[in-house]
């Protein structure tokens, strides 16, 4: 009888350590967002700077400047304008805020690179962290940016994601797009099931005369 408890608590420990703990709710969905003449009336919402704060061309840029001033304004967050979105998303439309940071390393001055918490956040508490940035293109007319981050709104897990981020130039006008995907990743049921069994095979381990 003895055997039998200690093996009865053994396999609920395995099994508890095996499962995903209910209260678990993972964001899902994505949002869009860009730059709004509601948010930037007269002026561009992003400037490409150099580390130095000074605006330069957006093939030689290493760091954009969110504003609403139509100049750089260096660690100031800037305005976006959420267009809409899916899942966990639906319905979020309005302002929001972007941070400024660099997507160059080693060329970043005064402006903050990955990992930078809260680089999105919008109007109703959601934010995204920035965890990691890519650079697929870049060109006079043109920059994409792509990567990593955390997303959190209240009620819901923190749950990683990725994002697409578009700037363009018409003439010496910049405007930005972009859409924040989150990609939960929930735990394997292999997990569950190798618990499942280690628990099985000690049981009749120890079940043997």
């Amino acid at each position: 009888m003895r055997t039998c408890v200690k093996l009865g608590v053994l396999l609920s420990v395995l099994c508890a350590g095996s499962v995903v703990p209910a209260a678990a709710v993972p964001i899902t969905g994505s949002v869009t967002l860009s730059q709004s003449a509601l948010v930037c009336p007269g002026a561009d919402c992003v400037i490409p700077v150099n580390g130095a704060g000074v605006q330069v061309g957006l093939d030689v840029a290493t760091a954009l400047d969110f504003t609403s001033a139509g100049v750089p304004t260096p660690n100031v967050v800037g305005p976006m304008s959420i267009d809409g979105g899916t899942g966990t998303f639906a319905g979020i439309l309005g302002q929001g805020t972007i941070k400024d940071f660099c997507f160059v390393a080693g060329s970043c001055g005064v402006y903050p690179t990955a990992p930078l918490a809260a680089w999105q956040t919008s109007a109703g508490g959601a934010t995204f962290d920035l965890l990691s940035v890519l650079k697929p293109f870049q060109s006079a007319n043109g920059l994409v940016l792509t990567g990593t981050g955390l997303f959190h709104v209240a009620g819901f897990d923190p749950t990683p994601g990725t994002y697409s981020l578009a700037v363009t130039n018409a003439g010496t006008a910049f405007s930005f797009s972009a859409t924040d995907t989150a990609t939960a990743i929930p735990e394997p049921p292999e997990l569950w099931l190798l618990g499942s069994a280690s628990a099985i095979a000690l049981w009749r381990k120890h079940r043997r005369p």
